[in-house]
């Protein structure tokens, strides 16, 4: 329920949905969860890269595998980050968070020009990463809004719900009144005019009935019970 909850908020927040985090988890979670070590940061870096570039979840699970850890390894991009004096360990040798990373990479690339950020951005992430990587760094400040924001999450995926329930009982409270009404109509009606407003009911129902279905597939309420 409280990864419901922060997906449910980040949803509000950005146009990510669930199924962008299911299909970057999928793509590249592991490398999500080693270089973030935090669930919360997590969902948040690919809701903050999604709203930056409008990529798929799995374009941005596959950025994730394939670039984050290169950050971290020993090699072209890690030297290209020291370069920058960006440290990738703490003073203990222990990782440093993927997070605290990219905010020194972003102030360290304030201070360069537009070809310069575009070379380092190739050292670092390579020529075909290079662009998602500077996205990346221009989405700092908005994942850290996502990620304080989704933290303190508690309770949105219920109140959707809620939502949708009273829109469905909302359709419903409808039909029946059709319904009624049309049962008082058929009394003083004769057999043509039964026809014509019977279809008419039935016409108004089945939109009625086909919109709740849409709003119920849309968050993952069943139907059935309806």
């Amino acid at each position: 329920i409280e990864i419901l909850d922060k997906i449910s908020k980040v949803e509000d927040l950005t146009a990510s949905d669930a199924q962008d985090m299911a299909d970057a988890f999928t793509a590249g979670g592991n490398a999500l969860a080693f270089a973030t070590k935090d669930f919360d940061y997590a969902i948040s870096f690919i809701a903050g890269l999604r709203e930056q570039t409008r990529k798929t979840g799995k374009e941005l699970g596959t950025f994730a595998k394939t670039v984050v850890p290169r950050l971290f390894a020993k090699g072209d991009s890690n030297a290209a980050l020291q370069q920058l004096g960006v440290a990738t360990q703490d003073q203990t040798g222990e990782l440093r968070p993927l997070q605290d990373v990219l905010k020194d990479t972003k102030k360290a690339f304030d201070g360069l020009t537009e070809s310069e950020q575009v070379n380092a951005a190739k050292a670092i992430a390579g020529a075909r990463q290079f662009e998602t990587f500077l996205a990346a760094l221009r989405a700092v400040d908005k994942t850290t809004q996502i990620y304080t924001q989704s933290t303190n999450a508690g309770g949105t995926a219920a109140q959707k719900l809620a939502i949708v329930q009273q829109k469905l009982s909302y359709q419903v409270d409808q039909t029946v009144a059709e319904f009624q009404k049309l049962a008082v109509e058929l009394g003083n009606a004769g057999v043509l005019d039964f026809f014509k407003d019977a279809l008419k009911a039935a016409r108004g129902f089945a939109m009625g009935l086909e919109e709740a279905v849409k709003i119920a597939k849309t968050l993952g309420v069943a139907i059935a019970p309806l």
